[in-house]
């Protein structure tokens, strides 16, 4: 059947969460999911991840009255986890792959021939991020926001793929290798400029900073 593409999947999730509101001004959530696919090996398909998070509304302190004039808003939250990721960027076929675009000569005929691409690997896993960020949102004289958020976020297991010498039989294996660190702080600055009944104008600007470093290969 040359030419002809075939591809099947299979995805199952399970996912629970829950918060908890303190006096209106502190808030708790947390989250767990459970994630499994096909495309990875059979001795790791499936993927357990979580969030937890606090925020804290300052603003609302009773010992912050005397800001009333100037803070409409303030919230300092954190939020820390770990997600799992499958990587579009690698083929879907993760385990197993082949081609059959290839063709041999048999006598008259011109046949297709299929050849297997990657080494199967029943190892193979989720690509996973443990994400941990801490900002501060607030907003003066009932017109100016400002949002500032520093995160780390730390990938593992990446999905790569390894070349094998041709003498196996096979160009490749898809395979978990290295972790990647990113730091960084995003601050975002936006102004009510003009506010009527009928017309609004709003500027905004936003300063990012990423450093990235490859901690494992």
């Amino acid at each position: 059947l040359s030419g002809e593409f075939y591809s099947k999947s299979r995805y199952a999730s399970f996912y629970a969460s829950a918060d908890y509101f303190i006096l209106n001004r502190y808030i708790i959530n947390g989250s767990f999911r459970m994630d499994g696919s096909s495309y990875f090996g059979s001795a790791k398909q499936f993927n357990p991840t979580w969030s937890a998070g606090a925020a804290w509304h300052v603003a609302e302190e009773p010992f912050m009255n005397w800001s009333r004039n100037v803070l409409d808003r303030l919230t300092l939250r954190v939020a820390t986890g770990y997600t799992g990721n499958i990587n579009n960027g690698v083929s879907p076929q993760l385990v197993m792959s082949y081609w059959d675009q290839q063709y041999r000569r048999h006598g008259d005929e011109i046949l297709p021939m299929a050849t297997f691409s990657g080494a199967p690997n029943p190892n193979l896993t989720w690509e996973n991020q443990a994400l941990l960020t801490v900002g501060l949102n607030g907003r003066f004289f009932d017109r100016l926001d400002v949002n500032v958020e520093f995160y780390q976020r730390t990938t593992s297991s990446m999905l790569m793929d390894v070349p094998y010498s041709y003498t196996t039989g096979f160009s490749g294996m898809t395979t978990n290798v290295g972790s990647l660190t990113n730091t960084g702080v995003d601050i975002t600055l936006a102004v009510d400029i003009l506010r009527g009944r009928d017309y609004f104008l709003r500027a905004s600007t936003t300063f990012n900073y990423n450093s990235e470093k490859i901690t494992e290969l």
